[in-house]
């Protein structure tokens, strides 16, 4: 009797199985740094990255070496889609004279500005 007396006072049903409904919070979770800290989130976060960084350019270089053939380029193509000025003329013409050892960019410009 005293038990019914406190839940009508309480204002509990007078069940046998009543629980206590807990309240949840607002439905946040915490988030995985807070979980294991943000600098060691940010470390494995960089290195997630890195790994799918390096599997684009493994990607990358299959791809390149299946077309190498195709990326040969004659001078009158480069002279269209990459020159917009007598100065970039200049250059192409400079990298062509050079052969296939090529030039360095210091040595191109002592060439061009001659």
């Amino acid at each position: 009797m005293l038990r019914f007396f406190f839940m009508g006072c309480l204002g509990m049903e007078a069940s046998e199985n009543s629980v206590p409904v807990v309240e949840k919070s607002d439905g946040r979770r915490r988030s995985q740094a807070d979980k294991i800290g943000k600098h060691k989130y940010e470390i494995q976060r960089m290195n997630r990255i890195d790994a799918r960084l390096e599997r684009i350019e493994q990607m990358q270089r299959i791809i390149f070496q299946g077309l190498s053939g195709y990326f040969k380029f004659d001078r009158p193509v480069i002279e269209t889609v990459c020159c917009e000025s007598d100065m970039d003329l200049a250059v192409v013409s400079v990298v062509y004279e050079s052969g296939s050892n090529g030039l360095l960019a210091k040595e191109i410009a002592q060439v061009s500005s001659v």
